[in-house]
């Protein structure tokens, strides 16, 4: 399992649920991981071969400013905007820590997280493949109607591979 991480990036921004937060503000720590395959990179040593680790901060930099009032709407914009700048990313953990939140008390930090594994296996052929389920995913190119899903849902379990996605769809 290969993996890129940023480590305790450090960003003030302004998240929170109640006004007061989003005026006054916050540091935040920003922890992200994400799971890409390294052959390629590692044979011929190219940065177009790689996830740019400059890009994943300007993602993560970008998001950040952006005042959100959950910090579960946060990590979830980050993983939005990293698998939609690289569709080969396998799997993320995002970790955001609010430090020192107002919470009328001695506390270090409160922390959201997401783990995402977006490695698949057909519930058909049983061969691996990735899907993001999102918008931008290969997957949402098809178009299946409500009989075919049920009877792909009755039938399989799981997601298919596009290969075998595309004998159901257009």
């Amino acid at each position: 399992m290969d993996k890129i991480a940023l480590k305790e990036m450090k960003f003030y921004a302004y998240h929170g649920f109640y006004e007061e937060e989003r005026i006054i503000g916050a540091y935040y720590k920003l922890d992200v991981t994400v799971q890409i395959n390294f052959a390629k990179a590692g044979q011929n040593d190219q940065l177009e071969d790689t996830l740019n680790y400059e890009r994943i901060y300007q993602i993560c930099k970008e998001v950040m400013a952006v005042p959100s009032k959950l910090l579960e709407h946060v990590v979830v914009k980050i993983e939005t905007k990293l698998i939609s700048y690289d569709s080969n990313i396998e799997g993320v953990n995002i970790v955001l820590d609010k430090l020192d939140p107002p919470l009328g008390g001695d506390v270090a930090s409160s922390q959201v997280s997401i783990e995402r594994n977006y490695q698949k296996k057909c519930g058909r052929c049983s061969r691996s493949f990735l899907c993001h389920n999102n918008a931008a995913c290969w997957c949402h190119e098809y178009t299946l109607s409500e009989t075919v899903l049920a009877t792909l849902n009755r039938d399989f379990k799981g997601c298919l591979c596009q290969d075998c996605l595309s004998e159901y769809g257009s």
